[in-house]
């Protein structure tokens, strides 16, 4: 469906969202809003340490932007992929903004990191009966956590699907060549890494086999990741 105003959008409505595609920006997106949410006007306003967009890098086609919330008084939530003051990892591909790459209003302070065992987020929002679609009506982030951390699961409940999470910033080991380094998603194949892999080593997935997990604002199938040295020089034990 096609709407005429002063840019043109293509509105198509999916199954688990609503996603605006507009062409008059720098770069082509999509933008997705929960079910219940018809547009900017009817976002929730974005509280303090709250992330109001996230960003999704994709191989091979258009990003995608999910809209939380909305920034006080008229301010645009950053939504471009660059990493700034206003952006936060989520995993390799996703950010936040304020703070995939959580994106945020104000500005990010680099100099609070979250301390170890310590709430550092909370997400509220729903999941489907087979806990395989998450959808996050709120993410509060109350300290940074920088690319070389992870995001460590403390806790979750689900109620009704009605979903709660918690989640600490802890950092990342060195791990050794063809060791265990981190997750896959199964759909956007961007990887939750639990570890750095040595120099000349790539995190990649080997196993065929999916298994279910619980990560940052993802509920769903992964596939195992290990680091892989390039050549012999490169294996490190």
């Amino acid at each position: 469906m096609w709407i005429y105003v002063t840019f043109f959008l293509i509105i198509i409505v999916i199954s688990d969202g609503r996603y605006m595609r507009i062409k008059s920006k720098p770069r082509n997106v999509f933008f997705k809003y929960r079910e219940g949410v018809t547009g900017e006007k009817t976002l929730p306003r974005c509280r303090p340490h709250d992330a109001c967009n996230i960003l999704y890098k994709r191989f091979w086609t258009d990003d995608i932007v999910e809209r939380l919330c909305r920034c006080p008084n008229g301010e645009e939530c950053p939504w471009t992929d660059k990493f700034d003051n206003y952006t936060m990892n989520v995993n390799n591909r996703s950010f936040l903004k304020e703070f995939p790459n959580f994106q945020f209003c104000d500005p990010v302070n680099p100099e609070n990191i979250c301390k170890p065992r310590k709430t550092a987020a909370v997400v509220r929002g729903e999941i489907s009966d087979n806990h395989e679609n998450l959808t996050a009506h709120r993410v509060r982030v109350t300290c940074y956590c920088p690319k070389s951390y992870f995001w460590h699961v403390q806790r979750y409940d689900y109620t009704d699907n009605k979903l709660y999470q918690r989640f600490r910033c802890s950092k990342q080991r060195m791990c050794g060549s063809y060791e265990f380094c981190g997750l896959v998603r199964n759909d956007l194949y961007s990887t939750y890494y639990r570890c750095s892999c040595p120099s000349g080593n790539l995190c990649i997935p080997k196993d065929k086999q999916l298994e279910s997990t619980q990560e940052f604002l993802y509920s769903g199938p992964v596939i195992n990741a290990y680091c892989d040295p390039w050549n012999i020089s490169s294996t490190y034990y």
